[in-house]
C-alpha cells in the first residue's frame, strides 16, 4: 500500500503536527502535545506510538515533578536522517553534515582542481565524487541522506515560488569561472546517481542562514523577546585569482529574501582585483593593502581603512543598509584574521556617519566561522522540507527513517528495536510496542524488491 493510501488525510496531520512540536520545542510531555496540537489523548497516544515505530520519535527521560507520578517526555529523534551541505568557495569545497536540527556533526574541506575556464563537465563531477567518499567515510549512504544544499558564488535563476522550474546557476564577475545558466541541481543529481534531491542557492544567502540559526539559538539561550525581523549579511572571501568579493543576503522572519528573480541582494560586480590574477602576488597584495588601511584604524583614522574599500565594498553595504533597512547588520571578514573586529568597528562608525540617526542597524561580527557556508546550505535544506506545506514532511522522512541496516539485509526499524529487545507503547491493548495498520503499511511499502 502506498504512502498516499496508509491512513486518512486526519491521520496525517496529527503526526506531522505532532511531530513538527517535537521538532521545534521538544521535549515535551503528553498533555504539552495535547494542548500545542489541540489534539485528545488517545490521539496522541497513537501518534506517538506510529512515530516511534518509524523511528522518529524516542523517549527522552522524565519531566520533574513536586508530587505525584512523573511524566515522560519525548523528543525528535534528530539523527534519522541527515543533510549535507555544500559549500563551493572558490578555490576551496567545503562540506558539512548536519542532524536534523540543524548541528554540525560531520566535517571535510579540499581543494578544487580550478582552472579558469573550467565549465561545470569539471567540476561537477569532482564535487559529486567528493560528496561521496565524504558520505562513505563517516559511514552513512545517500539513502540516510534528506537532502543536499549546494552554495555557490552566483545567482540562482529559479525562485523559490516556482516549484517546478529547475533552477540555474550563473556566475558573474572577472573573477569567477564564466558559467551561465548552469542547471547544476540537475547535473549534481545525476552525477550522485541515487535518491537524494539537491538544492541549489547562492553562498553567501547560505552564510546568512547559519548566521540566524545561531542567532536564534543565542536569543533563546539569553531568552530575548524580539527577534531580528530583517537581517542583513555582507561576507568578504578571499578570490581565486588575487582578489576579495563581497556578497551581500538578506532574511526576512528567518528566510532568504530572493526577489522576484532570485537575485535579491547579489551586489554584483562588488570585487576589488589585487595583484595579477595569473601570478603569485595576489594574496600578498591583498594582505599588504588591508594592512595599510587597518593600521589607519588603529591610529584612530577611519578615513585610512575607507581608502582601500570603500569604493567597490563600502558603498554597496551602505546601499544594502538603506534599501532594507535591518534591524542587524552582519559582517563576515574572516580573511582578515584577527583584524576583522577592527575592521567591522571602522564599517559601523562610517555608516553611523553616513546614515545618522534614520537607522538604528545594530552591526556586529559574524557568529558563523569557516564553516557557514556548507552549514547553511544544509540548513536550506531543513528549511525547505519542514515549511513544506504539501503533507509530504512524514513521507519526507520516513523513506530512510523506517530501514535500518542489519547484517546487510534491511528491515523495518519497530521490528529491528523488538529484536534487540526495545519496547514500544500501546494504548489500545494490541501488545507494546505493535504498529498501527498504516505503519505495517508503511513498512510494506519501502521493503526492497526481491533482487533489488
Amino acid at each position: 500500500m502506498a504512502w498516499q493510501q496508509a491512513g486518512s488525510g486526519r491521520a496525517r496531520d496529527s503526526r506531522t503536527r505532532v511531530l513538527r512540536a517535537l521538532h521545534e520545542r521538544g521535549p515535551l510531555a503528553k498533555k504539552d502535545l495535547q494542548f500545542l496540537c489541540d489534539l485528545s489523548r488517545p490521539t496522541v497516544d497513537k501518534v506517538l506510538r506510529d512515530l516511534r515505530a518509524w523511528g522518529l520519535v524516542e523517549p527522552d527521560g522524565y519531566r520533574a515533578s513536586s508530587g505525584g507520578r512523573r511524566s515522560t517526555l519525548y523528543k525528535f529523534n534528530e539523527r534519522c536522517r541527515y543533510v549535507l551541505g555544500v559549500d563551493l568557495e572558490i578555490p576551496q569545497l567545503n562540506l558539512v553534515i548536519c542532524d536534523l536540527l540543524g548541528r554540525v556533526v560531520h566535517r571535510r574541506r579540499r581543494r578544487l582542481p580550478l582552472h579558469r575556464g573550467d565549465g561545470p563537465e569539471t567540476l561537477i563531477p569532482f564535487v559529486a565524487d567528493q560528496i561521496l567518499r565524504f558520505v562513505k567515510r563517516v559511514g552513512l549512504s545517500l539513502d540516510d541522506l534528506l537532502g543536499i544544499g549546494f552554495g555557490a558564488p552566483g545567482t540562482v535563476s529559479a525562485p523559490a515560488a516556482q516549484r517546478d522550474a529547475t533552477p540555474t546557476l550563473s556566475f558573474w564577475g572577472e573573477t569567477l569561472p564564466p558559467w551561465r545558466d548552469v542547471p547544476v541541481q540537475a547535473l549534481l543529481e545525476e552525477a550522485l546517481e541515487g535518491p537524494v534531491r539537491v538544492c541549489v542557492g547562492n553562498d553567501v544567502a547560505f552564510m546568512a542562514l547559519a548566521e540566524g540559526h545561531l542567532l536564534r539559538r543565542a536569543q533563546a539561550r539569553e531568552r530575548e523577546r524580539e527577534p531580528v525581523r530583517v537581517l542583513a549579511y555582507v561576507a568578504l572571501r578571499r578570490g581565486a585569482y588575487g582578489d576579495v568579493r563581497m556578497g551581500g543576503a538578506v532574511l526576512v522572519d528567518g528566510r532568504i529574501y530572493r526577489g522576484e528573480h532570485g537575485h535579491a541582494v547579489s551586489l554584483r560586480e562588488a570585487y576589488v582585483q589585487l595583484g595579477e590574477p595569473e601570478g603569485g602576488e595576489g594574496p600578498r597584495a591583498l594582505e599588504a593593502l588591508l594592512a595599510q588601511g587597518l593600521e589607519a584604524v588603529e591610529q584612530g583614522d577611519v578615513g585610512g581603512l575607507r581608502r582601500v574599500l570603500e569604493e567597490h565594498l563600502l558603498v554597496p553595504m551602505l546601499n544594502l543598509v538603506t534599501l532594507f533597512d535591518p534591524g542587524r547588520l552582519v559582517i563576515q571578514a574572516r580573511l582578515l584574521g584577527r583584524e576583522e573586529e577592527a575592521f567591522v568597528r571602522s564599517c559601523a562608525r562610517w555608516l553611523r556617519v553616513r546614515l545618522g540617526e534614520r537607522f538604528a542597524v545594530r552591526v556586529a561580527r559574524a557568529r558563523g566561522g569557516e564553516w557557514a557556508g556548507a552549514h547553511g546550505a544544509a540548513l536550506a535544506v531543513l528549511q525547505e522540507v519542514f515549511s513544506a506545506d504539501d503533507g509530504r514532511l512524514l513521507e519526507r522522512l520516513v523513506g530512510g527513517a523506517t530501514r535500518t541496516r542489519e547484517g546487510g539485509g534491511i528491515v523495518p526499524v519497530d521490528q529491528a528495536a523488538r529484536a534487540s529487545g526495545g519496547s514500544g507503547e500501546s494504548a489500545d491493548g494490541r501488545g507494546r510496542g505493535a504498529p498501527d495498520r498504516d505503519v505495517l503499511a508503511l513498512a510494506q511499502a519501502t521493503k526492497p524488491k526481491e533482487g533489488g
